[in-house]
């Protein structure tokens, strides 16, 4: 099991640590896998993280999916990524920008966070409920997006379900 944990702030600079408490058999006190103390990632905000495990990359190991909401951009666009801590033999890599949602925009307050095997070739992939708001009409919209991994990475996402589709 892992978790995220809020460290604070130190210099302005939000602090978050990954914590795991698996022993390969079983569940042991908690260790500390991973800070962003040492800046290589940046300032990282507990509060903006949405976090998903599954074995993205095929090696048998279950690897930590993140979502995370970077704000919105001067002319209003939300901006979301998708990173990944790797699983290793003793914890997990540091983590690694998978997907950004570029010059789009993606609202991570919106968005609900799963893993699973979608496409059966044994790797894990991420599926995100979007939801839209209500419409015109009055009902609710929400959208099933996956991003089906490489191995290496993550495809950009691609609708798989919308409720528009249903037939009322």
């Amino acid at each position: 099991m892992g978790v995220l944990y809020n460290l604070g702030q130190s210099g302005g600079n939000n602090l978050t640590a990954l914590w795991i408490t698996s022993t390969g058999d079983g569940f042991g006190n908690p260790v500390k896998v991973w800070d962003n103390d040492d800046r290589t990632t940046g300032s990282w905000n507990w509060n903006n993280s949405k976090l998903t495990a599954g074995d993205y990359n095929g090696d048998g190991k279950a690897d930590i999916g993140v979502l995370y909401n970077n704000g919105q951009s001067p002319d209003g666009r939300y901006q979301t990524s998708l990173w990944t801590f790797t699983s290793t033999e003793t914890g997990f890599n540091g983590p690694v920008k998978k997907w950004d949602v570029g010059t789009d925009s993606w609202n991570w307050n919106t968005s609900k966070l799963g893993s699973g095997y979608f496409d059966g070739d044994g790797k894990a992939d991420t599926g995100v409920f979007y939801d839209y708001g209500q419409q015109g009409d009055g009902t609710s919209r929400t959208g099933l997006w996956k991003f089906t991994s490489t191995g290496s990475g993550f495809n950009n996402p691609a609708l798989a379900w919308d409720s528009n589709s249903i037939i009322r």
